[in-house]
């Protein structure tokens, strides 16, 4: 199923709270499940969360990466 819109050449923005879970591969699974939207869906995804920034390209291409580290006590 894809998104139910007109604007397919326009890239979605995700905005994500990948912080509510404290274990790091949840957040990495949650990146990594927009990333296999922008593949299915064949569009362009902008993603920003707390810990991930990236522009995953609708042909399976991570544009850029940003993993923000998070600060320990």
């Amino acid at each position: 199923m894809r998104p139910d819109d007109p604007f397919f050449d326009t890239p979605m923005i995700v905005v994500c709270n990948d912080t509510w879970s404290s274990v790091s591969y949840v957040q990495r699974l949650m990146f990594l499940a927009t990333r296999f939207k922008a593949l299915h869906w064949q569009r362009d995804i902008v993603y920003a969360g707390y810990q991930y920034a990236a522009f995953c390209g609708k042909d399976g291409q991570l544009v850029t990466n940003i993993h923000h580290k998070t600060k320990t006590k």
